[in-house]
């Protein structure tokens, strides 16, 4: 019987975090700049409080240029507010030994692009991603047809290389 596939074959290790008092501003420079989707807030231990999404970087921006009649606003409000004022927080979280399947349910469910994987202390271990799980179901699926390899590099992204079984 083939070993069900876990959260833990796939996530992604070491994510980047932020304290919660990092300013708006140079987590959004951070992201754009190691082309990020998603950021964990945690405190000092670790410990998940929250996530940061480029949608929710774009939902604040898009408040400010309202609040700002459309003018441009003075960046110093990205500047002096805190990366904790637009996170979506305690997030639903999984743990590394849940299955890959329970986590879709979840993405399905809720509607979520990034699930924290966190320890047992509630520390934040990697995170997963519904494109890390496209993935996985991808090379489950083929893996009677092709042999593959695959690599996730500390930037979020994924390498892999399929050839075709005869």
């Amino acid at each position: 019987m083939e070993k069900e596939k876990k959260v833990a074959d796939f996530m992604q290790s070491r994510p980047r975090n932020f304290s919660p008092t990092t300013p708006i501003r140079e987590v959004t420079e951070i992201m754009m700049s190691e082309s990020l989707s998603h950021v964990l807030i945690t405190d000092e231990g670790e410990k998940v409080l929250g996530v940061v999404s480029k949608n929710d970087l774009l939902k604040y921006l898009l408040s400010l240029m309202k609040e700002s009649s459309g003018r441009i606003y003075n960046d110093l409000e990205m500047g002096k507010s805190p990366i904790s004022s637009i996170m979506t927080k305690t997030p639903i979280s999984v743990s590394p030994d849940n299955t890959m399947e329970y986590a879709l349910n979840l993405f399905s469910e809720y509607g979520f692009h990034c699930i924290p994987v966190l320890d047992d202390q509630g520390a934040a271990l990697g995170i997963i991603t519904f494109n890390d799980l496209v993935i996985g179901f991808a090379c489950e699926l083929a893996e009677d047809k092709a042999e593959y390899k695959f690599e996730h590099f500390s930037t979020g992204r994924w390498m892999y290389d399929y050839s075709w079984k005869n």
